[in-house]
Order: structure tokens, then C-alpha cells, then sequence
């Protein structure tokens, strides 16, 4: 989606500054805040090195930056009543029940972030880690430019952001500027690595032809993962398409051929199903129906307001994963149905009229399932 996009502004930004461009530099900031909102993070970091460096270069900077955010930012205040997305507002509300001062929680948080730092080094988490940190120890020396301090701090800066937005742990594309950043530290520190080691081995001829050969060695074994890594990666994602078209597409097409065009479908995968199914859509993840936020925020539990959305809305259909109703277990935790009495009252309204499989299902695991509930016509 927005990403790609996201990561040339930041690599932008940063090439501006490299070249003491001010006024790009802020051009690529206010293009990356409408683009992520939490492009903030990075624009901040690039105005503060602009400042201390260049404070004529600031102004002009900022000036660009407002005359490209400021439109938008407005008419979204104004028409919106807020310049937050809601994405943002429903996702901290429905998305993400851990709480900041549970160890178990910071856990799941670390080994959710882990792998995106030490892609420094792909295929090799420990190598990744350690050249992340060589690089990190390289960028932060006296002499380093202030601009490469910006790129060594923000993985960590990001994160911590992450963890006190409370951010959901299944949306891993938020972590693409983590890689992006991690990968230039990883690089120069591996290169900082490479230059002590010669160092040191430079007053031993015999060491130093060992040492040579050592490095080569070990160049090899990580172009050689690293290639192994991208064809898993590249297997995972040509897998993880095919389960998005067998299912989430493949539901919005059964849709689309056997509801009502006037229908209102229930669902929280919208994507795929609410464009090819071209419903009408009540979200269930709340970022295109406020209303369920309220609901969220107005519940003692998920299953309380999944019932009170589903009882005041009245959907025709819903998609729900098939876990949900089989075991009456909410997605974000809790049960779905919170007594016996609410289990009839679902299983008086609704019946079961489409299963789907993803075709890989061990890679979706329990969410592979998923089955539609059409309304009965006695309770229309």
C-alpha cells in the first residue's frame, strides 16, 4: 500500500540532507506525513538536525513542510473533527488489548520487533543484531555526521513509539522503516567491523592472510543465507497471496454473485471482501464505522459489543473467522458471545450458508477458516 512510498520519502529526506538541501528535505517531510502519520517520528528527527546545522535552512524547511501538511491537516480537523486518522483511533481501541507494564506483553512486543532490527543481516538474527549494534557504536561517535546519528537512533525511537501506542502486533508492514533504517546501520557496522579487524591483524602477516580468509568465508556463508532467506521469503509471500485470493477475495466474489446489492455485510477484513463483494460494508475493525468504535469504547468486553453492534445494526450477512462461532472465541480476545442466552439469539438470527479454506492453511493457522452467516428470513 502506502509503504514503498513511505520509505522513498524517508530515504529522500535523508539524501537532502546529505546534500544540505534544505528545502527538499522538508518537501519529503510533509509529503511523508500524509502519507503515515507516523512519518512524524522521522520528520521530527530530520527538522532537528536541520535546526542545529542550518537555522536560516529551518525556516525555509518548515515553511515548505506546513504549505504541503497544513491543507489536509485542516480540512481534517474541520470536517473530521480530528487530524488523527481514525485508522489510528479504531486500531488503539479494538486492536491491540496488551498493556505497557506487562513483562509477558513487552515479550510478545520483542519478539514481534526482533527480526525487523536484526534484518540488518538477513538470515542471520544474531549477526544482524551484532552488526545493528556496530553500526549504532560507529553512528554515534563524535565525528559522525549528525545525519547518520538520526538513522541509528530512529529504530529505537520507533519502537519505543510503537509500544506506547500500543501498536497491534499482526500488522508487520508497520515495521518497514525499522528494516529500512536497520539496514544502513547493519551495513556500517559491518564495515566498521571489517576495518578494526584489518586493523588489528595488519601487524601480523600471517593472521592477516587468515583473517582475510576468514571474512571471505563468512561473506559467503551470509550472501549465501541471505539468499536462502529471500527465496523462503519469497515462497512465504507467493503462499500468503494465494491464501488472500482462495479466500478473502473468493468470499467478496461469493458476495457479490449471491447477496442483495443492497445488502449490508459485516465483516472485518475489508479489503479483499468489501471491494469485490461492492457491498455495503459495516466494519467490525471500526476503521470505516465509527459507530463500533463507540461500541468498543462504551463495552465491558469484545463479545459485548460485538452483540450490541450486530443487535442495533442488524447486518444481513456477516464474515466472521470460523473459530469465532465454533468456539466462541473473539478474534481480540475474550468469548464472542458472552452467555447461552446470546448464543440463541445469534443462532436464532443467523445461519451458517459458506465455509472457506485458505489453500495454505498452515500459514494462516486458525485464521484460515472462515465462514459466512446469512440472516433468516423469519428474522427479517
Amino acid at each position: 500500500m502506502e509503504t514503498p512510498l513511505v520509505l522513498l520519502l524517508m530515504a529522500a529526506s535523508l539524501h537532502a540532507l546529505s546534500r544540505r538541501a534544505c528545502s527538499a528535505a522538508g518537501l519529503a517531510c510533509g509529503l511523508l506525513v500524509l502519507a503515515r502519520i507516523d512519518g512524524v517520528a522521522w520528520a521530527l528527527g530530520v527538522f532537528l538536525i536541520i535546526l542545529w546545522e542550518d537555522r536560516a535552512g529551518f525556516a525555509r524547511a518548515l515553511r515548505i513542510a506546513s504549505l504541503v501538511a497544513a491543507p489536509w491537516t485542516l480540512f481534517a480537523w474541520w470536517y473530521f473533527g480530528s487530524p488523527i486518522p481514525h485508522s489510528v483511533i479504531a486500531k488503539q481501541v479494538i486492536g491491540n488489548p496488551f498493556h505497557l507494564l506487562s513483562s509477558r506483553d513487552f515479550a510478545a512486543f520483542l519478539k514481534w520487533t526482533g527480526p525487523f532490527v536484526a534484518a540488518s543481516a538477513p538470515g542471520l538474527f544474531w549477526a544482524g543484531l551484532i552488526f545493528f549494534l556496530a553500526g549504532l557504536r560507529a553512528c554515534l561517535r563524535r565525528e559522525a555526521p549528525r545525519l547518520l546519528r538520526l538513522v541509528a537512533c530512529y529504530p529505537i525511537a520507533f519502537l519505543f513509539l510503537l509500544y506506547l501506542g500500543r501498536s497491534p502486533l499482526y500488522f508487520n508492514w508497520y515495521l518497514a522503516p525499522v528494516v529500512w533504517a536497520a539496514l544502513v546501520v547493519g551495513v556500517l557496522g559491518g564495515a566498521d567491523l571489517a576495518r578494526s579487524i584489518g586493523a588489528w591483524l595488519a601487524p601480523r602477516p600471517g593472521a592477516a592472510r587468515l583473517g582475510r580468509a576468514a571474512i571471505a568465508l563468512l561473506l559467503v556463508s551470509w550472501f549465501a543465507l541471505s539468499g536462502r532467506q529471500l527465496w523462503l521469503s519469497a515462497r512465504f509471500h507467493r503462499d500468503y497471496q494465494t491464501n488472500e485470493e482462495g479466500t478473502r477475495r473468493a468470499i467478496g466474489e461469493w458476495l457479490a454473485a449471491n447477496t442483495p446489492r443492497d445488502c449490508l455485510v459485516a465483516m472485518e477484513a475489508i479489503g479483499y471482501q468489501g471491494y469485490y463483494s461492492g457491498r455495503r460494508v459495516l466494519d467490525l475493525g471500526g476503521l470505516v464505522s465509527p459507530d463500533v468504535v463507540e461500541a468498543r469504547r462504551e463495552s465491558w468486553s469484545n463479545g459485548e459489543a460485538f452483540h450490541r453492534v450486530i443487535s442495533q445494526r442488524g447486518p444481513d450477512f456477516l464474515v466472521l473467522r470460523s473459530f469465532e462461532v465454533d468456539q466462541n472465541l473473539h478474534f481480540h480476545g475474550g468469548p464472542l458471545f458472552t452467555t447461552d442466552e446470546r448464543i440463541a439469539w445469534f443462532a436464532g438470527q443467523y445461519k451458517e450458508v459458506k465455509r472457506f479454506e485458505a489453500p495454505h492453511p498452515d500459514l494462516w493457522g486458525p485464521t484460515a477458516y472462515l465462514t459466512i452467516y446469512g440472516r433468516r428470513s423469519e428474522s427479517r
